[in-house]
């Protein structure tokens, strides 16, 4: 049996996998990425001169929400403060964003053990809502945006995942991932699919899914804890529902995959990302390495469809089920282990 340990290391390491997998061909078309890499598109991980897969900034983005969330419990049991989690988030995805621009060891006093890391100050093509808002947010300016982009979902995996591993309310680890979102991304169709990811990590690493259908009552699940979030509106949370029947639909069909992608979008924003990753986990639910590769393989945003799929069927199935080629090279791969360690035991193992 699958430990949880290993679910949330599977969750975590997938996304990173399904971000690296992607990264490449983030920009390409479909037609340009079967021109380059064949007709089954890539497949593996495109290597830089150092040999290594390179994780984009959706990857950079889950270790800081790791981060910043972890400090918020580190705070409450040295001080007992407990600060609502959002504002370590917040703080973290501040100094994450200072890594984008400022030199290794050039911050300030920094919160977060990540800014340890020399190969985190790297920009890998950020996103411009998040860049913005968090430039903001770092002067104590208001953020003002109708954004529904991905970069709000393809972060708070961590969330749902601490959640499962210290047996927290999952509806209250909901509302936390659509806040932690909701920094960035105004727009409901940018912060719900968050919760409804956060939502279903944790209840994928907490109970055992085995199939499609035990899939599609635990989406149902958080489709329907997300339709009490604060702030939901009628227009989003229909359109969320449309979405997810479209991808389970799909699911089922014998569409081939990038025509069934292509119908459902291109995962630039929050909603179609989550839509094609429920497609092609739900899908492949018995594949990761299958999942992973379909979710790559099109027109769009593919280190976030990629990342989020990875988050999902990782979860699913565990660390150990991810085929080793996808752990070789893997940038960073040591660090996100950690990282998945410390989410599990609950504090920073320094």
């Amino acid at each position: 049996m699958t430990t949880m340990r290993d679910k949330i290391r599977g969750s975590l390491v997938g996304g990173a996998v399904g971000d690296a997998l992607g990264y490449p061909v983030e920009f390409m078309s479909y037609e340009q990425i079967v021109s380059k890499y064949g007709e089954k598109g890539i497949t593996r991980y495109e290597l830089n001169q150092e040999g290594v897969a390179e994780i984009s900034d959706d990857t950079q983005m889950t270790l800081f929400t790791a981060n910043g969330l972890l400090n918020a419990f580190d705070e409450y049991d040295t001080k007992g403060v407990m600060h609502w989690p959002v504002e370590c988030i917040k703080d973290a995805y501040i100094e994450w964003y200072q890594t984008q621009y400022l030199d290794y060891g050039d911050i300030k006093s920094p919160k977060c053990w990540l800014s340890d890391v020399p190969e985190l100050f790297s920009s890998r093509a950020p996103g411009n809502t998040c860049m913005g808002a968090l430039r903001n947010l770092m002067y104590g300016k208001r953020v003002s945006n109708d954004s529904k982009g991905c970069g709000g979902i393809m972060r708070v995996a961590p969330i749902g995942l601490y959640g499962t591993a210290h047996d927290k309310d999952i509806t209250s680890m909901t509302q936390v991932a659509c806040d932690a979102a909701r920094l960035t991304h105004l727009h409901p169709l940018g912060w719900l699919p968050a919760g409804m990811l956060a939502h279903l990590v944790q209840d994928l690493t907490a109970n055992n899914v085995n199939d499609r259908n035990e899939m599609i009552e635990a989406v149902g699940r958080s489709y329907d804890a997300v339709k009490e979030m604060s702030g939901v509106t009628p227009d989003a949370i229909n359109e969320l529902g449309r979405g997810i029947d479209l991808a389970t639909s799909l699911a089922y069909s014998d569409w081939d995959d990038e025509k069934a992608i292509r119908f459902i979008g291109e995962g630039w924003t929050g909603e179609e990302a989550l839509y094609i990753a429920i497609y092609c986990a739900m899908k492949y639910i018995d594949d990761f390495e299958a999942a992973m590769i379909a979710s790559v393989n099109h027109n769009g945003d593919s280190d976030s469809t990629g990342a989020v799929t990875g988050n999902i069927i990782g979860a699913i199935h565990g660390y150990d089920a991810i085929p080793e080629h996808f752990k070789q090279n893997l940038e960073l791969h040591d660090v996100i282990l950690k990282m998945a360690d410390d989410l599990y035991d609950g504090k920073i193992l320094r």
